[in-house]
């Protein structure tokens, strides 16, 4: 019997022929009605299997669209097997994709995607701070600049230094390091610059000083740079009183607007101290040396008042006072107004020896300014408007020394214009220039170029000095790099570290004869040690006791920088100054 056939059509039900039974032997073989199926031996389920395997075997890219392979077998009347024929289903879309293009798609996506990764991860590593030294205020740890403005630059030629000056040398200011330029004294005195002290107005600028035009140049010029300004304000003795901060006084003061502004005072509208803080912030003055305040400490209305002024500038804004303010404040118990205090001037006397210069320090840095957390800051000073200048303190070359220890104690920094060249005084007989000698040391400062010194034309300097001197302009450059390297290195510019609500010390100063050693820490950090001889003669020392080795990071022989240092000998000339930068 013939094997029934199957017929694949495109576009119409196959038409199968009936099955014909299979016929067996009576010993179990195919009898003579089967000639294919039958021969195999195959049972009628497998032989459909088999025909299934036969059509999957056909290559489906040959099939069209509409075309079925499989179906309920019971259209074929076999109601155990698998049938072929028509159905209501199509191949699957993704037969016919674009792998090609997909592939590619997908490798360059998956690609970009991980390339994406890749830079997220390089800019965010990028963007990590390089350290992680505490942050602080811009006020604490930075350098500052004290200048006396008429004897820092001319720019009119009448022989007094002026705010336009001043501005034609913000560069130089810049290029030394400095953070806040300090002015003292701008302000309208009744004989400008010689008593300058003598202040008739807390707002108005001294005519031969400029306008506050050229004042606002001047800020704007300094804040273009990142440098602040601090202005000295003369309170004591153009204010020899003050008055309650309560409303209940207002009745007492005149009502115009000069006088709402101060209105918390008792004292008349012009010399208060409100107004004139009011006035200058407003032309963006970054802080205030109120000179004078320590002759104002005793009187009742001190602690509120200087709480007051704290509030009225703000806490972005600084108030600074000197040591006896600070010291005699805390002694009478007015211990609150620490918090509106930011910056304790100091004057370090180092004109007497590396003995007296650690009793001075060791006496701060243990005292009750460095006795509770939230304090003011030391800001230390080597010189100033007041004192002598180094180069008469000490010898010409020593200068050097004493402005880069003075930059290695914990707090804020101070030098005074002129003292980075080692300037040095008028030389007048008293008796020919005795009305003047409280101006000894504001002698012009002096510039390297030849072209521009301190004043054109023929006219003199204010104040002039008949000794001609040679300027070691080198000393600048030693002292950039200590003012670079002190803000980045924490053990320097912190000036104690905190554990536990305590401040704890991280300075240290020692001495053997006329070498005085000063070192400074900080937890994980890598310590600095300065190092001077600050006697006559040179020395051979041996600091193994302290210190093992280090390299030089800032010397007055800046040929010794990125070298080593063994401490078990160390030859100091007069007046060399090394500091070092421990192994950890």
């Amino acid at each position: 019997m013939e094997q029934p056939d199957v017929a694949l059509l495109a576009d119409g039900p196959p038409s199968p022929r009936p099955p014909s039974p299979i016929l067996q032997s009576e010993d179990g073989g195919a009898g003579e009605g089967d000639s294919s199926s039958a021969g195999s031996g195959l049972p009628a389920d497998a032989v459909s299997a088999q025909l299934i395997n036969n059509i999957t075997m056909l290559d489906y890219h040959s099939l069209g669209k509409t075309t079925t392979l499989i179906h309920d077998s019971a259209e074929l009347g076999n109601t155990d097997g698998i049938g072929i024929g028509p159905t209501s289903g199509h191949l699957p879309h993704f037969v016919t994709w674009n792998w090609s293009l997909i592939r590619k798609f997908l490798f360059w996506g998956v690609l970009s995607a991980l390339l994406a990764c890749v830079a997220a991860v390089v800019a965010m590593v990028a963007a990590l701070p390089r350290t992680c030294n505490p942050d602080l205020p811009w006020y604490q740890g930075k350098l500052f600049y004290e200048i006396f403005p008429a004897s820092y630059q001319d720019s009119n030629g009448d022989g007094i230094g002026d705010l336009r000056g001043l501005v034609s040398r913000v560069d130089y200011i810049k290029n030394l390091g400095v953070k806040a330029v300090r002015l003292n004294s701008i302000l309208s005195s009744h004989n400008y610059p010689d008593q300058y002290n003598d202040v008739n107005s807390l707002t108005e600028i001294d005519k031969t000083m400029g306008s506050l035009k050229d004042f606002t140049v001047l800020v704007e010029a300094l804040h273009e740079r990142n440098i602040s300004l601090i202005l000295d304000l003369q309170i004591h003795p153009f204010v020899t009183e003050l008055g309650p901060t309560r409303s209940s006084e207002q009745n007492e003061i005149n009502n115009d607007t000069d006088a709402k502004l101060s209105g918390n005072w008792k004292i008349s509208d012009e010399k208060s101290v409100t107004a004139a803080l009011k006035h200058w912030i407003s032309y963006d003055v970054d802080g205030f040396y109120l000179k004078g305040l320590e002759n104002l400490v005793n009187d009742p209305n001190f602690s509120d008042s200087v709480r007051e002024w704290k509030k009225t500038i703000g806490p972005d804004r600084i108030i600074i006072v000197n040591y006896e303010t600070a010291h005699n404040a805390i002694l009478l118990g007015f211990n609150n107004i620490m918090h509106s205090i930011d910056l304790v001037d100091v004057l370090l006397d180092i004109g007497n020896g590396s003995t007296y210069i650690k009793n001075q320090v060791d006496g701060i840095l243990n005292g009750i300014l460095m006795s509770k957390p939230g304090y003011p800051w030391i800001h230390w000073t080597v010189g100033n408007v007041d004192s002598k200048r180094l180069s008469v303190k000490l010898q010409q070359n020593n200068t050097l020394s004493a402005i880069l220890l003075n930059m290695m104690l914990p707090g804020t920094p101070s030098i005074f214009y002129g003292d980075e060249i080692s300037l040095q005084e008028v030389s007048e007989p008293e008796e020919d220039f005795h009305e003047s000698q409280h101006v000894h040391n504001l002698i012009p400062m002096v510039w390297p170029e030849n072209e521009r010194q301190f004043t054109g034309g023929d006219v003199l300097p204010w104040i002039t000095s008949r000794e001609s001197m040679s300027t070691p302009f080198w000393h600048i450059s030693a002292i950039s790099r200590l003012a670079t390297i002190r803000p980045q290195a924490a053990p320097i510019y912190l000036n104690s570290i905190w554990r536990d609500g305590t401040i704890l010390p991280n300075t240290q100063i020692r001495y053997t004869g006329d070498i005085i050693v000063i070192e400074r820490w900080y937890p994980r950090k890598n310590s600095y040690v300065f190092v001077s001889n600050l006697g006559t003669n040179s020395v051979v020392t041996d600091l193994s006791m302290w210190f093992y080795g280090g390299t030089v990071v800032v010397g007055s022989d800046m040929s010794l920088l990125g070298k080593g240092v063994v401490f078990k000998a160390i030859t100091l000339a007069p007046a060399e100054v090394i500091i070092i930068k421990l192994e950890k």
